[in-house]
């Protein structure tokens, strides 16, 4: 789907625009095609910077969809809107609930979702777990990422799982840091890709320090409990 390709490379605008195209599904009357639909524009709009609406707001729309989904067994539409509901943590900073939702879900895709799924998961969890401080945690999630990304052969999760390991590997001093950052930016030059597609951390963190997502660690050991709603 035209979408969800723009979205993972960090093209929003172009993401949005294809998100809104295709077959109306209220004409049809398959409510499910209206709800996945929805989930991609939700997506996008969590992961957007310059987005207009609250992430708390997008939240209750995942948690709306999550049920949706959960009646009619749809897991594929269940696992995306719920890493769209833990990445609105993220995307506000609450690191520490970040990682808790994702490690809740990998529980479940683990048996229930596929690798690429399974990888994509691990990658976010891993970025989150690095912010919080657990550096021993993102190794070990960071390490199985790219494994499973090897696996799946995807260049974008292969190239984002080289980041978050050469990240974790250098946070703790590790010299392999330099190869696996390495590949990972010849991995990025390769597809085209700014540093956006290759991460999940807020803007305002990547502004700070491009190669690093390492701060907003005290903002995380502070801010343990999650905003309302």
């Amino acid at each position: 789907m035209l979408s969800d390709l723009h979205l993972q490379c960090g093209d929003f605008d172009t993401a949005r625009h294809y998100g809104r195209r295709g077959v109306p599904g209220r004409t049809t009357g398959d409510d499910g095609l209206v709800s996945r639909r929805r989930t991609i524009l939700l997506q996008i709009e969590v992961r957007d910077p310059g987005r207009r609406t609250p992430l708390s707001r997008l939240r209750d729309e995942c948690r709306a969809l999550a049920t949706a989904f959960t009646h009619d067994n749809d897991r594929e539409s269940l696992f995306a809107v719920r890493l769209a509901e833990a990445e609105s943590y993220l995307q506000e900073r609450w690191y520490v609930h970040a990682a808790k939702l994702y490690g809740e879900l990998l529980d479940r895709i683990r048996v229930e979702g596929g690798i690429r799924t399974e990888t994509e998961c691990r990658c976010r969890l891993a970025e989150t777990l690095l912010a919080t401080g657990d550096t021993a945690a993102a190794l070990e999630h960071a390490s199985q990422a790219l494994s499973g990304a090897l696996l799946a052969q995807e260049n974008l999760l292969m190239a984002r799982s080289h980041r978050i390991l050469g990240s974790a590997l250098r946070a703790v001093g590790d010299t392999a840091a330099t190869e696996h950052l390495a590949e990972a930016a010849s991995l990025q030059s390769e597809l085209g890709l700014g540093l956006r597609a290759l991460t999940c951390l807020p803007e305002e963190d990547l502004r700070a320090d491009r190669g690093r997502p390492l701060r907003g660690l005290e903002h995380a050991r502070l801010r343990g409990q999650p905003p309302v709603g």
